[in-house]
């Protein structure tokens, strides 16, 4: 063991083919990623009521059977994306409010 670094120099060559081992899996999970299709955005049913420029206001139809009277409107930022709301069915915002809230929903 090298006293001054704190090395053990027998163990460089095994931490280095770990670490390219590591590099070429990440590697191939990065191309896998890219060849793939990739999450279905925006799938949380919906109509456009308005569009003025770039701006589109949506009205996600609500899925629950009972509805409260008063709706929801959520606003983004203009720098961001709206479909960052509605990701993935099973964790978009959209959709759940939807279904948990139970109300129509706008953005």
């Amino acid at each position: 063991m090298n006293g001054a670094a704190g090395l053990d120099l027998a163990s460089i060559p095994d931490r280095i083919q770990s670490e390219v081992q590591r590099a070429i899996q990440r590697s191939i999970k990065g191309v896998e990623y890219i060849a793939s299709s990739g999450p279905s955005l925006g799938s949380t049913p919906k109509d456009i009521l308005h569009v003025r420029g770039t701006m589109n206001l949506y009205h996600y139809r609500p899925i629950a059977d009972e509805i409260y009277r008063v709706p929801i409107l959520i606003v983004m930022a203009t720098t961001n994306r709206g479909y960052i709301l509605d990701m993935v069915p099973t964790a978009a915002t959209s959709s759940t409010w939807c279904r948990a809230r139970a109300s129509s929903s706008f953005s």
